[in-house]
């Protein structure tokens, strides 16, 4: 079942991520060979993530409206045609390359948005429940070898052209990607097909939404703080290696490095369990795996040890968002529910940095507890309150 997802979904997304995953350094280094300052360069990444949630919550009435292939098309055009305006604008010396710059980050994430609810609902259509853990925990995988790669070739690109390499191999990568997809075969539709938005009227899809406010709103909550956790992986975890540790530049990168390799150990047999025992048992353990990691960090002597389990932890929970998005979501606008469930977590993501900039300008331990509380609470509620949502349906 899972091979015939190669073509059309694996492939593309890992060619994808190749592209941001070149995007993430060049978004620092850009900025800052614009003449931006450092706190400015901060300021507008962070405001980027703005565009992102925004690219999510209307990614879904795009992708209802156009459809899975079209809506990737149009978000590819929207993401593509700034690097080249803003690589055209550096080649030639022209002012205005720092608009140009924060209208590149803005068009990434709106990009990035779009592409995120697409390729879920096509999850939707093209995967059985029976086997969806799997489905989306190997996808998960796939973002993620293509992020582990798309650094690596940039720099490549990057010593030879400068910064803006970074995104001219995210526009490249996301390209072929699209190319990929809409050259594949489509899988047999195996899953849910929503119904057609012609024969639904606006009415009908606001109550059947209205009735699934509740379902998102009490695990959205648990969700949020599984984001805000995650987040701190890219930011907290770095900053008390280098700062609190005292690790060296090269020796913190070799620890992201083991912490994401673990990560990719755990995807498909969590996916395993997802399939058997359900959501709510993995996304709870995963929580308080990654909860448990990040106290032991704190802990002297630890580091090494909370640095594993972090990454076992963001292993156990490969995908996880993805899936209870997918369980919750109705047939009828079912990609409108997708995009908010996808903008709920990016909200989360973009959460997690001010969580360390509102403690750690005391005390990064502080950061680190305060991620801890985060993470446990999440787990908690999600245990308590989410139960009832998060009963696997019967088929």
């Amino acid at each position: 079942m899972l091979r015939g997802l190669v073509r059309p979904l694996y492939l593309p997304s890992a060619l994808y991520s190749v592209g941001v995953g070149a995007a993430i350094p060049a978004q620092v280094l850009v900025g800052l060979e614009v003449g931006l300052a450092a706190a400015t360069v901060a300021l507008v990444i962070a405001g980027s993530g703005v565009a992102l949630i925004a690219g999510t919550w209307w990614g879904g009435p795009v992708v209802e409206r156009l459809g899975e292939r079209r809506a990737l098309v149009v978000a590819t055009v929207a993401g593509v045609l700034p690097v080249i305006l803003l690589a055209g604008v550096l080649a030639a010396g022209l002012p205005g390359a720092g608009i140009a710059y924060a209208l590149t980050l803005a068009a990434f994430n709106f990009c990035d948005g779009v592409w995120a609810v697409a390729r879920q609902e096509l999850m939707a259509v093209w995967v059985p429940a029976q086997v969806r853990g799997r489905a989306v925990n190997t996808y998960g995988a796939s973002q993620r070898a293509g992020r582990l790669v798309g650094p690596f070739i940039a720099a490549v690109l990057i010593v030879a052209i400068g910064p803006i390499g970074g995104f001219v191999v995210f526009a490249v990568a996301v390209t072929i990607g699209l190319v990929a997809l809409l050259a594949a075969d489509e899988p047999a539709h195996m899953g849910e097909s929503a119904p057609p938005t012609s024969g639904v009227s606006g009415d009908v899809r606001a109550d059947v939404l209205a009735s699934t406010r509740s379902a998102f709103w009490v695990v959205g909550l648990g969700i949020l703080a599984l984001a805000i956790v995650r987040a701190q992986q890219e930011v907290l975890l770095p900053l008390w290696a280098s700062s609190a540790v005292g690790l060296t530049a090269a020796t913190v990168s070799v620890a992201m490095g083991l912490s994401l390799a673990l990560e990719m150990v755990l995807f498909y047999p969590a996916g395993w369990v997802l399939d058997r025992y359900g959501s709510l048992p993995v996304v709870v353990a995963c929580l308080v795996v990654l909860s448990a990691g990040f106290a032991l960090l704190a802990l002297p002597g630890l580091f090494w040890v909370g640095l594993c389990l972090i990454g076992l932890g963001g292993g156990i929970g490969s995908g996880i968002v993805k899936t209870i998005g997918l369980q919750l979501a109705p047939r009828v606008g079912r990609p409108r529910f997708l995009g908010r469930w996808q903008a709920l977590a990016s909200a989360g993501a973009v959460l997690g940095p001010l969580v360390v900039a509102a403690t750690g300008t005391v005390s990064l331990d502080i950061a680190v507890w305060a991620t801890v509380v985060v993470g446990l609470s999440g787990a908690v509620w999600l245990a308590t309150a989410g139960r009832r949502h998060l009963v696997p349906r019967s088929t």
